[in-house]
């Protein structure tokens, strides 16, 4: 992503890296997170709530808003291109 949106700029090998393995902690971190909430509620399924929950806990308050901001855009994506696939089936189904 980094490259896309900055294409002159070059990153290291060691750079890449050590923000790999923050990104890779944060994830971990909220997974965590989301399944103890998950398992507090008594719940089997994890949803998109207990992830919202968690990142609101787990993050920082400016970083936490930017992050359910874009989890929310890119689920409304998800829900519209599998609205689309389900329409496209059904006519092929016909």
């Amino acid at each position: 992503m980094f490259r896309e949106k900055y294409p002159k700029l070059g990153l290291k090998s060691q750079s890449t890296a050590v923000v790999d393995g923050l990104l890779r902690k944060i994830f971990t971190n909220l997974a965590v997170q989301s399944g103890d909430l998950c398992a507090h509620a008594k719940r089997a399924t994890l949803t998109s709530k207990h992830v919202l929950l968690a990142a609101k806990l787990a993050l920082p308050e400016s970083m936490s808003k930017d992050a359910i901001a874009h989890a929310t855009l890119a689920l409304k994506r998800f829900v519209a291109y599998e609205g689309k696939n389900a329409e496209e089936e059904e006519e092929d189904a016909v």
